[in-house]
């Protein structure tokens, strides 16, 4: 897919990297893109190009922000960040984990999340930049704003962004990247994202390979507008194994919560899929059954308290619907079982 990235970011980003020591020709051509075209401002991107563009620069500068933070911020950092919240289940969790992590960070802005008002808040100073289009601190906005967006599963719309600084003369383009609920405060001292109590109370998706897959492509998702990829089913399954690692089984009516739409919708939206939320929960207990019987000397009384049921017999029960066999049977023809995944 192919984006048109605003002029001024581009112009603004050529500016800044033309007064490096990068060697932004080779870097552009080796990504496909035309070195004029980017000089001019005119430029479409697709998402491979982004993403090779990304990676290209950052073995060049062996910086994961690019020039773009408070300092340099070594090569790895973001990978290491994701996995630190990969256990989290709340969108306040991963704010209150990321930022405790990121004041180690010198490169990354000290974000601060401010709950005793009215109105939750994010806060963070602005990025030093020289350029009239205060390009490094739009883009911290737009980085909270994309993993935020990923990380719930649908586009996230603050209530509110304020800066710090007079409307630039391409507020029209700014208003492209983070919508229009920006406000321009020159006579304040930081950047204010006012969020709602529901965002901070949504369920994460993620998991560990929802975050391979995303460090993968992020360059592309972290600066195009954010996309809302995969059938809901996917979001829906990605919740269920997300409270098995923590012990926990959410209902319908939970899940629905947390995807911000109500039960009756999300049956019927599954439905239109081919699914239900119990067909769903069995597949991803199936598999997970069939794992421990198969890789683990767990007991069996031991996984089915693992995978929620209270009883054994239960477990028991549910294992022969989905196998055709007992636990114990299954277990001892492991060598010669189908296998179920």
């Amino acid at each position: 897919m192919t984006h048109s990235i605003p002029r001024s970011f581009v112009l603004a980003v050529s500016d800044m990297v033309l007064g490096s020591d990068i060697d932004v020709r080779r870097i552009l051509l080796d990504a496909g893109v035309s070195p004029m075209d980017f000089l001019r401002g005119d430029v479409r991107i697709s998402d491979d190009q982004a993403i090779r563009l990304y990676n290209a620069a950052r073995a060049a500068t062996g910086d994961d922000l690019l020039g773009f933070g408070v300092a340099p911020v070594p090569a790895g950092t973001f990978r290491l960040l994701c996995y630190a919240m990969s256990s989290v289940t709340t969108v306040h969790e991963a704010a209150t984990r990321l930022f405790q992590f990121i004041r180690s960070i010198p490169g990354i802005p000290d974000f601060v999340l401010d709950t005793d008002g009215p109105r939750p808040v994010v806060r963070f100073a602005p990025v030093p930049d020289p350029g009239p289009t205060h390009i490094k601190t739009i883009i911290a906005a737009s980085l909270l704003n994309r993993v935020t967006s990923w990380a719930i599963g649908k586009s996230f719309g603050p209530l509110n962004i304020e800066f710090p600084f007079a409307e630039p003369e391409n507020a029209a383009d700014v208003a492209l990247l983070l919508g229009d609920r920006v406000r321009y405060r020159p006579e304040a001292d930081e950047v204010r994202i006012i969020v709602s109590q529901t965002l901070l109370e949504a369920r994460i998706e993620w998991n560990e390979q929802s975050i391979l897959d995303f460090l993968d492509q992020a360059p592309a998702r972290l600066l195009m507008p954010y996309r809302e990829t995969g059938p809901l089913a996917v979001r829906v399954r990605r919740m269920i194994e997300k409270d098995l690692t923590r012990d926990r089984q959410s209902s319908a009516e939970d899940l629905a919560v947390a995807l911000s739409i109500s039960r009756p919708t999300l049956r019927r939206k599954l439905r239109a899929e081919g699914t239900s939320v119990r067909l769903i929960r069995d597949d991803v207990l199936a598999g997970r059954a069939v794992t421990a019987l198969r890789d683990t000397d767990d007991s069996v009384e031991s996984i089915a308290k693992h995978l929620g049921f209270s009883e054994t017999s239960a477990f028991t029960r549910a294992f022969r619907r989905w196998t055709g066999s007992s636990p114990a049977a299954f277990r001892a023809n492991v060598p010669t079982q189908a296998l179920i995944t």
